[in-house]
């Protein structure tokens, strides 16, 4: 099989690429992806796939290019030999959801399948395979990256059979868990001892909209019964880092506002808290694992300057 190559971006500076633009790799239209893929490499390249953020409910793989400093990051990894790919996965409905995020992520899986499955085709090595994602596509990144193989060796779907770790993980402002409930318990007790997820859902409706269309809920208590417990946990990459797991080497970035209180029953802007990478760097570190980690407001930075961009060349043409 093969597809047909569009025209590069006129900001794409390196000459010798093809660019693949909206791959479908799932059964919707919604679900496809573009591929940047070095021409002149001796040998298989490595690959970054972006994963964008929106909330789950928008964003798009384009987004990433929307800025010079991006464009100039993706021309730096393409100079270095390095394929980039920026996917679109499926997005829940912002305002009537019962399926919950979890097909956000399951699409995500997909399209990493999709990709190793095609190595030969788009010359990548499935073997130096990284992460690059912000917010909600951070997240995603996180549990992925955490997760067991996730191939369904069973499938009728060859692609789906298709192996689903990667390598590195490089995660701008993400959450530490979606089991919302160790949001209170694990991520903010010691910031904000105050703070009530109940008294916070029950008295703000964005919080609350939030978290009923994360699982498919219509009230508070469902998240203490089933299907949602089972569901909490899936999500639950504390949980995962708490395992015995082998943690794919991590750059870490937040640089937010933290507001020192409690506002109104709410944590103001919780979801890019630096207490959410604090979170996971502490939980990184108890399993072994050190990520470099950046958090501007709390005056964490062991990455000795550099970037994150810097950190995905060195550790994928190692």
């Amino acid at each position: 099989m093969g597809f047909i190559n569009s025209t590069p971006p006129t900001w794409i500076t390196t000459s010798s690429v093809k660019f693949y633009s909206g791959l479908q790799y799932g059964e919707t239209n919604i679900t496809n992806l573009d591929i940047i893929v070095p021409t002149d490499a001796q040998s298989a390249t490595p690959l970054i796939i972006n994963i964008h953020g929106g909330s789950f409910i928008f964003g798009d793989k384009a987004d990433i290019y929307d800025t010079n400093t991006e464009q100039n990051n993706i021309n730096a990894y393409l100079a270095e030999g390095i394929a980039y790919a920026s996917i679109n996965y499926t997005l829940i409905n912002q305002f009537y959801e019962k399926s919950g995020i979890k097909r956000c992520f399951d699409s995500s899986v997909l399209a990493i399948q999709f990709l190793k499955y095609y190595e030969d085709l788009f010359n990548i090595d499935k073997n130096k395979v990284a992460i690059n994602g912000g917010s909600a596509g951070g997240g995603i990144g996180l549990w992925i990256g955490l997760s067991n193989d996730l191939a369904d060796l069973s499938s009728l779907n060859l692609i789906k059979r298709e192996d689903t770790r990667v390598n590195f993980l490089a995660l701008n402002i993400a959450q530490a868990t979606y089991d919302l409930v160790k949001w209170e318990s694990d991520v903010f007790a010691d910031a904000y001892p105050s703070y009530s997820l109940e008294l916070d859902y029950n008295t703000n409706g964005g919080t609350r909209d939030s978290i009923n269309r994360t699982y498919g809920i219509e009230s508070y208590n469902e998240l203490f019964i089933e299907p949602t417990l089972s569901l909490r946990s899936e999500l639950d990459m504390i949980r995962l880092m708490d395992g015995n797991i082998e943690i794919p080497p991590t750059y870490l970035y937040y640089d937010n506002i933290l507001y020192p209180d409690v506002i109104s029953n709410t944590i103001i802007d919780s979801v890019h808290s630096d207490y959410m990478g604090k979170t996971i760097m502490d939980e990184m570190e108890s399993n072994t694992a050190t990520p470099l980690t950046f958090l501007g407001t709390l005056g964490v930075d062991n990455t000795g300057d550099e970037s994150k961009e810097e950190w995905l060349i060195r550790k994928l043409k190692e």
